[in-house]
C-alpha cells in the first residue's frame, strides 16, 4: 500500500509551496494586518481570528522573495503549531494536494541545511516546495514574538 501525504497548495509569485493539511485550521481571505512593534522580521503583524490574536507570517521574507504589501486578493492559511496559531500569507491557496511517498524528494538529498523545507513534491504542474510550519520561527524569533505579544 502506498502512503499518501496531504498538503494544502499555496502559491507565491507563481511558485508552488505546500504545508501539511493536518495543522491547517482554515484558509481565509486576507484582512488588514495590525503591526506588531518588536516582532521578529518574518512576522508582518497580527490579526483577530475568531477572538484570538494571531501573528501573520510572511513566507516571502522567509524564502527570500521580493516583499510586497498584503493584497485583498491574498489568502491567509491559518495553521496550528505546537506553540500557537499562525497565519501564513499566500497569493492563493488552491487546493489539497495528494502526494505519494514516491513523489517526494527530501531536500537533504539535494542540499543540506534547509530545515524549514524538508521536501519537494513532484506534481503534474511542476515542483512544489514543502514547508514545515513548525520550523517557521527559530528560537530567537519565537522569543521575540512572545515578548512582542506580551508587550502589545
Amino acid at each position: 500500500m502506498t502512503t499518501v501525504h496531504r498538503f494544502v497548495r499555496l502559491t507565491l509569485d507563481g511558485m508552488g509551496i505546500a504545508v501539511a493539511l493536518a495543522p491547517v485550521e482554515r484558509v481565509i481571505r486576507a484582512v488588514a494586518v495590525t503591526p506588531l512593534p518588536g516582532g521578529p522580521a518574518p512576522i508582518l503583524g497580527v490579526i483577530d481570528f475568531h477572538g484570538h490574536v494571531v501573528p501573520v507570517a510572511d513566507l516571502r521574507r522567509r524564502l527570500g522573495l521580493p516583499p510586497r504589501e498584503v493584497l485583498g486578493s491574498d489568502h491567509f492559511v491559518v495553521v496550528r503549531t505546537p506553540r500557537r496559531l499562525i497565519a501564513l500569507v499566500a497569493d492563493s491557496a488552491d487546493d489539497v494536494l495528494l502526494v505519494s511517498a514516491a513523489e517526494l524528494v527530501e531536500t537533504d538529498s539535494i542540499v543540506s541545511g534547509v530545515d524549514r523545507l524538508p521536501g519537494i513534491a513532484r506534481t503534474p504542474d511542476g515542483l512544489v516546495l514543502i514547508h514545515d510550519v513548525e520550523q517557521f520561527l527559530d528560537a530567537t524569533e519565537e522569543a521575540a514574538l512572545q515578548q512582542a505579544l506580551a508587550n502589545g
